[in-house]
């Protein structure tokens, strides 16, 4: 847990935050006190809570708007918190229906009144494969993986709900057989990939400093324009920053991928 205590000014962050006053801000985060759970997933930034400190203080004085530290910290955290909780559910929720979908796409292959039989079985890693053609372990294997499902040798928290559900559609922890009309509606099922839930994520953080940028600091945005270039490159730092975005993943200009970010999403 990475506990930051933060004496931000109320104004400003309340009218970046979308509060409708500064008592309504009061009566939801009176302590100024941010607590992110720090070990939920694996791509986490504040691992290293004197790191992500230090360095964030690092990119306010390479825009000299280090005197905004308190607020801006405040803010990137409220803000990154809640849409991290969104991410996190989007790419749990996506990886338990694809395991599921991969798993009735397995079973229905291995069905023992397919018209045509498994006739081979592959295993690989980046380095080597095997491969087994043998009917007779063809048999094992399958009869294993069946058998050890009818009697649920499985742990369903592993596995995940989606899964579970699919291969117990009863509820009924009892032996009992596949149902197969339940795998093939899973094995057809299209999944949508949380890349966009990430990407809006990403947006609704920069917005949300954007606006704060605009409200309390020098890094404006020169008038007539929507974002200056200085403001997007120091948006596509901070994503950086929460490891979010990686420059060498991305093909254009941070200032061009951010105004394609922005401007996709805005309203």
């Amino acid at each position: 847990m990475a506990t930051y205590h933060l004496t931000p000014d109320k104004r400003g962050i309340s009218i970046a935050l979308n509060y409708n006053s500064i008592e309504e801000f009061d009566a939801e985060y009176p302590g100024y006190e941010v607590e992110l759970l720090t070990n939920t997933v694996e791509w986490s930034p504040f691992d290293n809570e004197e790191e992500f400190e230090a360095n964030f203080k690092t990119l306010l004085a390479n825009y000299q708007i280090e005197d905004h530290y308190d607020n801006l910290m405040y803010v990137v955290l409220s803000v990154f918190d809640a849409v991290f909780t969104g991410i996190q559910h989007a790419h749990d929720d996506y990886n338990s229906k694809k395991r599921a979908r991969e798993l009735a796409q397995l079973l229905l292959l291995l069905k023992p009144t397919q018209t045509y039989k498994t006739n081979s079985i592959a295993f690989k890693t980046p380095t080597s494969d095997a491969k087994i053609n043998d009917p007779i372990l063809i048999h094992w294997i399958t009869e294993s993986l069946i058998n050890s499902i009818r009697k649920f040798q499985y742990s369903p928290t592993q596995f995940g709900d989606t899964t579970h559900f699919m291969l117990n559609p009863s509820g009924q922890f009892n032996d009992q057989e596949l149902d197969y009309s339940v795998l093939k509606e899973m094995a057809d099922k299209r999944l949508i990939n949380p890349k966009n839930t990430v990407k809006r994520g990403h947006f609704t953080i920069c917005y949300t400093v954007y606006k704060y940028l605009e409200l309390a600091t020098t890094l404006t945005a020169s008038k007539g324009t929507q974002f200056s270039d200085t403001q997007l490159t120091f948006l596509f730092e901070l994503l950086q920053l929460l490891k979010q975005v990686h420059i060498e993943t991305i093909t254009s200009e941070p200032k061009d991928y951010m105004s394609s970010l922005m401007y996709n999403f805005i309203k």
